[in-house]
């Protein structure tokens, strides 16, 4: 079994190398490796070319777009049956922590990261792959997806600009589409409420790119589209699809290399 794991990332290039460290020297699994770097200004493309790990991306185009070009490059030109995404603000910190994010993905399909601040919104659950946290709140910073629920929801939608919501709505797809929850009873039925786990990953605090203008515009546009078909491209356009597949062909070699 070969996973992938692909990185967010966006000028945190000092994060980015220990996290790359941290991979390297946790992740016991046979691996395929991504960067995706949404036109950082910063040392990013020289701390993955000392790591010798493929970096991918050309110009700045927001999380959703940038996201999408570390899954569609590991779901089209790898063998990755797994793929974990990590922002550039979380690392894994115990040897095998990608096993547990692959039990808990073959379980549900679809898992996140149980971030300390959700701990309000815990319904149930140990935060393990066989008994994972229940809430309703959504984290980003970590997330498992099988390559079949990728397939049956598709990507990102790229309408999102900037930063925010975007992996609300990506987690929505999925739950309402059968991956990623759990029923919690309720006096008149259930709940379906997001999967989570601790995933053996930690965050540290970092500088946010948060712009409350572009959260308020991304929520309008998810209302505008909830009701729109579940299947989703990895671009909008034409002209996004061909950004996309020329920022992969950059680094189409490293990308199948297996760690």
């Amino acid at each position: 079994m070969v996973i992938g794991i692909g990185i967010s990332t966006y000028n945190r290039s000092k994060h980015l190398d220990r996290i790359l460290f941290s991979i390297k020297k946790f992740t016991k699994s046979p691996y395929h490796l991504v960067v995706a770097n949404d036109g950082s200004l910063d040392n990013t493309i020289n701390i993955c070319k000392n790591h010798g790990v493929s970096v991918i991306g050309s110009c700045n185009k927001g999380i959703a777009f940038n996201k999408n070009r570390a899954l569609y490059a590991l779901s089209e030109f790898t063998d990755s049956d797994t793929i974990i995404m990590l922002e550039d603000d979380t690392m894994p910190i115990y040897p095998g922590w990608e096993q547990l994010w692959v039990k808990a993905v073959k379980n549900f399909g679809y898992v996140t990261y149980a971030h300390p601040k959700i701990a309000d919104g815990i319904s149930q659950g140990e935060g393990t792959p066989d008994n994972p946290y229940a809430c309703m709140k959504i984290t980003s910073q970590c997330a498992g997806v099988s390559i079949k629920s990728l397939k049956k929801v598709g990507y990102f939608d790229t309408r999102f600009k900037g930063y925010g919501i975007e992996d609300g709505e990506w987690t929505t797809r999925l739950r309402n589409s059968g991956f990623g929850y759990i029923k919690v009873p309720q006096e008149d039925g259930y709940t379906k409420e997001n999967c989570m786990i601790t995933g053996a990953v930690q965050t540290f605090d970092v500088e946010s790119y948060r712009d409350n203008a572009s959260v308020a515009k991304n929520r309008e546009i998810f209302s505008q589209i909830r009701n729109d078909p579940i299947p989703r491209a990895a671009w909008l356009n034409e002209e996004e699809e061909e950004l996309l597949k020329t920022d992969i062909k950059e680094g189409i070699k490293l990308i199948c290399k297996v760690w």
